[in-house]
């Protein structure tokens, strides 16, 4: 609308030599691009036009543009459906996001990835209350403090922390007993529980070493009814003369003894979420060092036997910085990413690099049917770009990406077909704070 109204081509030329020279123009045929239009007699009619770059236009209009071809996915608040999970924001209040349909066996496992300070902890945390807001019982195990109290307050807001999440300190106290093998009706499956939440503290077991820790876990299975204690399995244990027997038990020691220090709650799961308020985190601090993760395995682990027992129940675990946690092919969260679906338990994981392939972290987090792209790494943006599938042309949106901004590629409710369908969508990082889109 500028450029036409320009009286004289001097004044237009100037003003076309000035976005060039600000890199504003993306044509290379004497600044302009042609387009291959038809009349209506089917006549060619070329066009020539300027490509200007979208940078000068302000945010609303900017967003305008990207969700040109994507106006069904993004909807006003009176339009969403009962279940649905804002993921992006287009702009005047409009979301877009999935819905969520618990009669369904659906993955709802999401991976964010993205650089540093470009707002992967406060999308945790708005996603972390969406889901609730769908009644989710949601678990954050914090080890790197993106979710303490501070950090949620500032991106969610006292208000909403006061009356929706539950803190607890690990060094206080584990508020479950992750050996509770209550409800358990056979032997086979309470020494199968049993060790797989032992296993999930070592990502070096392989699977010959896994079926001698539930041969050494069957006297226990055997007479145990509901907790077991820790010195009951150190014992059992240690009473294994074979190799990989000690072995285990010199892997099991460290963790083991820290759990012992800091005690172990009576309660089950079950009990917990009764009482716990809809967002609970597990902080781990500083002092913890490596079997910090170790017990957050575990407990992953004594969440996934629960839910066998209570598979209705809507569960969301959400962990940051993923890749110090067991992601081998018996690791509990490997466990959730393949099978969660059927047991209704949802996992988000993140992380700062993103790789399609070539490490743990990939293998299984490419499981995720939804993944949440911000500014990403100098060295994950060809695999970004690859991922959502744009030209190298395309890609370049990638380098121009500012703190908020987000790529979510995954199945998004589409209000025409009244059903989750794959898009990727560009937009804006989901606020569940803000007063427009409440």
């Amino acid at each position: 609308s500028v450029l036409p109204g320009m009286p004289t081509p001097q004044n237009l030329n100037r003003v076309i030599k000035a976005l060039a020279e600000c890199d504003m123009l993306y044509a290379t045929n004497r600044n302009r691009v042609q387009l291959d239009l038809y009349d209506e007699n089917g006549q060619h009619v070329p066009l020539h036009t300027y490509a200007v770059s979208t940078r000068l236009l302000d945010l609303d209009n900017r967003h305008r543009i990207n969700l040109l071809g994507h106006d069904d996915y993004f909807l006003t608040p009176s339009e969403r459906p009962a279940g649905f999970v804002p993921l992006i924001s287009g702009f005047e209040g409009r979301v877009a996001g999935q819905m969520i349909d618990p009669r369904l066996e659906e993955n709802h496992h999401i991976y964010v990835t993205g650089q540093s300070g470009y707002g992967k902890s406060f999308t945790l945390s708005q996603l972390a209350l969406s889901f609730a807001n769908t009644g989710h019982k949601v678990l954050i195990i914090d080890a790197s403090r993106s979710s303490s109290n501070e950090a949620l307050v500032r991106n969610l807001g006292a208000d909403t922390v006061n009356q929706n999440v539950g803190f607890y300190d690990l060094t206080q106290g584990i508020p479950v007993n992750i050996f509770d093998m209550a409800g358990m009706a056979t032997k086979s499956r309470r020494r199968n529980a049993l060790a797989g939440v032992i296993a999930a503290s070592s990502d070096q077991l392989g699977p010959q070493q896994y079926n001698e820790l539930k041969r050494a876990l069957t006297p226990i299975a055997e007479h145990a009814e509901g907790q077991i204690s820790l010195e009951q399995i150190l014992k059992t244990i240690g009473q294994d003369d074979c190799e990989s027997g000690q072995t285990l038990l010199l892997r099991l020691e460290p963790i083991f003894e820290e759990i012992s220090e800091y005690g172990l709650s009576s309660q089950s799961w079950a009990e917990f979420f009764e009482s716990a308020k809809p967002i609970s985190v597990f902080s781990l601090s500083a002092d913890y060092s490596g079997t910090g993760y170790q017990l957050a395995d575990m407990i992953v682990a004594s969440l996934y036997n629960h839910k066998q027992q209570y598979p209705n129940t809507q569960i969301t675990v959400i962990i940051d910085e993923l890749q110090t946690q067991n992601l081998s092919d018996l690791s509990p969260i490997t466990k959730i990413m393949r099978e969660g679906r059927k047991l209704h338990i949802a996992f988000i994981g993140a992380t700062q690099k993103y790789r399609i392939k070539g490490d743990r972290v990939s293998d299984v987090m490419q499981l995720a049917d939804t993944k949440i792209f911000l500014k990403p790494t100098r060295d994950s943006a060809e695999d970004v770009r690859k991922t959502l599938g744009f030209g190298q042309k395309k890609g370049l949106a990638l380098s121009s990406m500012t703190r908020g901004d987000c790529f979510v590629s995954g199945s998004l409710f589409n209000r025409d077909t009244n059903c989750n369908c794959s898009a990727v969508i560009r937009g804006s990082i989901f606020d569940a704070g803000d007063s427009k889109q409440s």
